[in-house]
């Protein structure tokens, strides 16, 4: 697998054969807020064709926000099947962010350590 990085015109982006992650409105609307403050700073990245790996949330804040170009990492000499591992391994990756926030939120709270469990036991089959 090579990786490269570019700057691609929001045209250029197509999206991938699966189907992207549903991102509820508040995510939408604070990414919105960040990328205004900050500009989009973490690459989408696509395979050479130019389809989604993973970024689907940027590309339409982007577009949301009239913006022309996304940085872009691009993964060539790969496989189909190194493709669908790295765009599941990159949604795990976010999955795992969300529990870990929730572990974080519930270790805060005065519960008992059994419902502490419980809940992340919830969290991890329901991911």
């Amino acid at each position: 697998m090579l990786l490269t990085t570019c700057s691609l015109g929001l045209g250029e982006l197509r999206s991938s054969n699966s189907t992207p992650r549903h991102h509820p409105p508040r995510q939408i609307q604070k990414a919105k807020h960040l990328f205004t403050e900050q500009g989009i700073v973490v690459p989408i990245v696509v395979d050479e064709n130019h389809r989604i790996i993973d970024g689907h949330l940027r590309l339409a804040v982007a577009q949301e926000l009239g913006g022309e170009t996304l940085n872009a990492t691009v993964v060539s000499e790969a496989s189909p099947a190194q493709l669908i591992e790295l765009e599941l391994a990159l949604n795990r990756l976010a999955g795992a962010v969300k529990l870990i926030r929730t572990r974080i939120r519930l270790l805060a709270q005065p519960k008992s350590m059994r419902s502490i469990i419980d809940a992340t036991q919830r969290e991890q089959r329901h991911g």
